[in-house]
């Protein structure tokens, strides 16, 4: 590990000193300072002399960065005119009847019939308690294998919950449990 912060380092610096000019490097030279004008390389422009009667003579200038028109842009704004809508006629109201349709060719669908939520414990010895929390008592302990009914199911990772064989209400984590597919 050593080795390796040994070669960052040493990589960074040969770096450096190539960024820095390397061997090439003079010391005393610097970059020339160059002004925002000619940064932008501005054009020269020609000026008429406003104290000249006759706006006649006209001289060379330097264009100065205030005196730079900004870019125009070319946009077409559009605008949609409100328009009133004419007169809406409310429609006639139609009743619909229902009538109960029923053959004799079709059996009638029997009523679907809602299950309970039955799952099965995973856990070798899990307890039961009398709250959403491990901060609440224990009031039993179910095995693995012990099937139970969920009553509620929050979404918090407890499921309040109703032991099969002994009908004793109370909460578990729900990562206990698997849903019985049977």
């Amino acid at each position: 590990m050593t080795r390796f912060i040994l070669l960052t380092f040493g990589f960074l610096g040969w770096a450096w000193y190539e960024m820095s000019g390397g061997s090439a490097y003079e010391a005393g030279t610097s970059a020339k300072a160059v002004s925002v004008a000619e940064a932008m390389q501005l054009p020269e422009v020609a000026r008429a002399e406003t104290g000249a009667a006759d706006l006649t003579s006209v001289s060379l200038a330097r264009a100065t960065t205030a005196e730079i028109p900004a870019p125009k842009l070319d946009l077409t704004l559009a605008a949609a005119a409100a328009e009133t809508p004419a007169k809406i006629e409310p429609a006639p109201t139609v009743t619909v009847a229902a009538v109960n349709v029923r053959s004799d060719a079709a059996p009638a669908a029997p009523e679907l019939e809602i299950l309970p939520d039955m799952r099965q414990v995973t856990g070798s010895r899990v307890n039961m308690r009398n709250g959403p929390g491990t901060e609440y008592s224990v009031v039993s302990q179910l095995l693995r294998g012990d099937r139970v009914e969920v009553l509620s199911d929050p979404g918090l990772g407890w499921v309040k919950l109703k032991v099969a064989e002994t009908g004793r209400v109370g909460w578990m984590s729900d990562d206990f449990l698997r849903i019985v597919l049977n």
